[in-house]
């Protein structure tokens, strides 16, 4: 079945003239773009949002639009020479125009950039790639823009520009590449010398975020995932010069890798116009502060040799004001030695009662911290907070307050408003597998330690607190704490808070890159537990115990009235990349329908979504685990199905009496496959293959499990 899927393809060119770096090697060297020795840099820039038949994507005008401007503002490029055309300018005559416009202008030292963001699609009879313009239609490759045939276009030989570079954030962009890369090492003291030689040579390469596989729209701040790291790459960029492919691995292929479902390449146009050479990246905002640096160096040591030689006045330039310099750096600082050695070095300075006042304002600011400290906490809670409650004694005494957070000499951190009580694990780099053990055998304060959910970490971010996002109290250099939750559902991954963004992400479960393990708890008052247990206990012994016996299943739901049924991960195999929104209307939609039905309970839940009733219970713990996932693939072409295995394994260590499964298939069609399992009889009950409509996938949810509850009812 074909996909259809986002795509953004972008293309870089610039290139940067061997004589120049024989001329001046060293740093600080001439940033005036000289189109005689330099060459001009054009660019053709697309990001389509808006399709008429095509769904309607978030990301590429943004990609487009910020890629264009950085490539203006910081490397050079004039604005002129660059192209840039967004939803209905992007059509498929004026793509093509464009191509062969800028293609048939270029002269031989000049340098060509293309960028698209938009749809792409594989034609599963010729094989090929494509770029959907804005007025594509959804099966006919004829309205769409061939990979072929931009192939062709850069690979002419009349195309006369040295250095061309595609890079790909695209479906499918993978069937552009032969080879791989040639990386030159950044540490290498011959490096800028051997980048002379590579960008000499004619160069055709291409970069993309995946091979043959589709990419997703979503990502971080409004850009795919692909289009934030490169932006992010490009603009961090602190070299005067890089290679593009060292860019590439350095600073986007690990984190597109790890926390995206895709797998970034690079490499070469299949073309006999390539020569292996090198597309260099020339930074134009660090060139020309190096250049300002040299100069100044350059003026100074001249100035020191006249003054040595007697030639000129004994005294700093004119312009130079030392006692200003010093109190500009030390102003903002939050150190009272800071501005005792600028008293020291000035004493009767203008700024002196402002750094005696700033000494004192971080002295009596000190003084309350260790005051907070040294108090019960008691003391210190605002009057509109809960009080603490009885099993605070159980702690060995405060070490710490801030804001809503106690922290206590054990390492604990409680916070007042959600009741949750926090451990760091070891500041170290963690994974998945790593955290899960460590928790499990934490004996702190008499265990009962667990991971902890999504929703939960989420209780702890806070913007520009701390370092990270969350209160000092919480001591870690770590930008991501795991969680038991898997959105995705795949066995491989897990999903982890990132402090930094303030959002829930996807990686492998044996990825450990800043990553940290952090152990909760619900606390809750003695007296409240023992209550509790004494209200089961008197329940349990009001009852039959036939009745409550999980080895009695059909006496348990005659005095409940209905089956409990267990919701195990939806799988979702979309083609935007938004399969947690169906996920959650599938939640929804079982809900909904138990409410509607007596016969039936929704019970258990593999996650929590916002409005899910109380009584709905979570086993992400269990149906989280690797050793308990449910969908395989038996081949790498076939599709997912359920490990009935692996279902009677889980019903072992769940309270159901019947389970569903969902998958959903969502690209140019949608199609469902609903399972219901059946504990009792060990018996299957499905609809697979099932066409619904895009626009109403809960009510195609809710019309098949009818389906498969009206047999599963009738055997009853």
């Amino acid at each position: 079945m074909r996909q259809r899927f986002f795509c953004l393809l972008i293309a870089i060119l610039l290139t940067i003239a061997p004589s120049v770096f024989a001329k001046s090697p060293q740093r600080g060297i001439s940033v005036v773009s000289d189109s005689s020795t330099w060459g001009k840099y054009h660019a053709l820039i697309i990001g389509i949002n808006d399709y008429i038949l095509w769904p309607r994507l978030q990301t590429a005008v943004k990609d487009a639009t910020v890629i264009r401007d950085t490539l203006v503002s910081q490397y050079g490029f004039d604005k002129e020479n660059v192209i840039l055309r967004t939803n209905k300018s992007a059509s498929r005559v004026q793509i093509s125009r464009d191509l062969r416009f800028l293609a048939q202008s270029m002269r031989k030292d000049d340098n060509l950039f293309i960028y698209y963001a938009g749809h792409g699609q594989l034609d599963d009879f010729t094989g090929d790639g494509y770029w959907v313009p804005a007025e594509g239609a959804l099966k006919d490759p004829s309205t769409w823009v061939a990979n072929s045939y931009i192939k062709a276009i850069l690979s002419s030989e009349k195309l006369q520009a040295k250095n061309v570079v595609v890079i790909a954030d695209s479906c499918y962009s993978g069937s552009m590449l032969r080879g791989g890369p040639s990386l030159m090492s950044l540490d290498d003291r011959r490096y800028r010398e051997k980048l002379v030689e590579k960008a000499s040579l004619r160069s055709r390469q291409v970069i993309s975020s995946g091979g043959i596989e589709p990419v997703a729209d979503g990502g971080a701040e409004g850009h795919s995932l692909f289009a934030f790291y490169l932006i992010e790459a490009l603009r961090k960029n602190n070299r005067d010069v890089i290679d593009l492919e060292n860019l590439f691995h350095t600073k986007v292929w690990k984190s597109v890798t790890e926390i995206g479902d895709q797998r970034p390449n690079v490499g070469r146009l299949k073309t006999p116009m390539d020569q292996d050479g090198q597309f260099v990246l020339y930074n134009v905002a660090i060139a020309r502060a190096q250049s300002q640096v040299a100069i100044k160096q350059k003026t100074t040591g001249k100035i020191e040799r006249e003054m040595a030689a007697g030639t000129t006045a004994r005294s700093a330039p004119q312009n130079f004001n030392a006692e200003e310099e010093m109190w500009a750096i030390v102003k903002t600082s939050s150190a009272t030695e800071d501005y005792a050695l600028f008293l020291s070095e000035y004493p009767n300075s203008r700024f002196s009662g402002a750094a005696r006042l700033k000494i004192q304002q971080l002295k009596r600011k000190q003084n309350a911290q260790l005051m907070t400290a040294s108090v019960a906490p008691a003391v210190v809670i605002p009057k509109s907070a809960k009080p603490v409650t009885k099993s605070a004694a159980t702690h060995s005494g405060t070490v710490a307050s801030e804001g809503n957070y106690i922290k206590y000499s054990t390492g604990i951190v409680y916070d007042r408003k959600t009741t949750l009580e926090w451990y760091v694990g070891p500041d170290e780099d963690t994974s998945w597998h790593e955290a899960d053990k460590w928790i499990k055998s934490l004996d702190v304060d008499g265990g009962r330690w667990r991971m902890p959910r999504i929703r939960e970490l989420k209780t702890l971010y806070d913007k520009e607190a701390g370092r990270h996002n969350m209160t000092s109290l919480l001591k870690t250099k770590g930008s991501y704490a795991w969680s038991v939750d898997n959105g995705i559902g795949d066995k491989s991954r897990a999903d982890a808070f990132a402090f930094s963004a303030g959002r829930e992400l996807s990686f492998f479960t044996n990825n450990s890159n800043y990553i940290r393990a952090f152990a909760v708890r619900s606390r809750k008052d003695v007296t409240q537990i023992k209550a509790e247990i004494k209200t089961q206990n008197e329940l349990y012994a009001s009852v039959a115990p036939a009745v409550v016996a999980r080895s009695h299943p059909n006496n348990r739901r005659a005095a409940q009235n209905s089956y409990k049924l267990a919701l195990f991960p939806v799988k979702v195999h979309s083609a935007w990349g938004n399969g947690t929104k169906y996920q959650d209307r599938a939640i929804r939609t079982i809900a909904s329908m138990s409410e509607g039905d007596d016969r039936f309970d929704f019970a258990l839940s593999y996650r929590e979504v916002n409005d899910l009733s109380d009584k709905v219970k979570l086993f992400s713990d269990i149906a989280n685990r690797e050793d308990n996932q449910v969908w395989i693939k038996k081949s790498v072409f076939s599709s997912y199905e359920p490990d009935w295995e692996q279902m009677k394994k889980v019903g072992m260590q769940i309270d159901a009496d019947i389970a569903v499964l969902i998958l959903l298939r969502i690209d140019s069609s949608a199609t469902m496959d609903i399972y219901l399992y059946d504990y009792r009889q060990a018996r299957v009950y499905s609809r697979t293959n099932r066409v619904i409509s895009h626009n109403d996938v809960p009510g195609g949810i809710r019309t098949n499990v009818h389906q498969v509850m009206r047999e599963f009812f009738k055997h009853q």
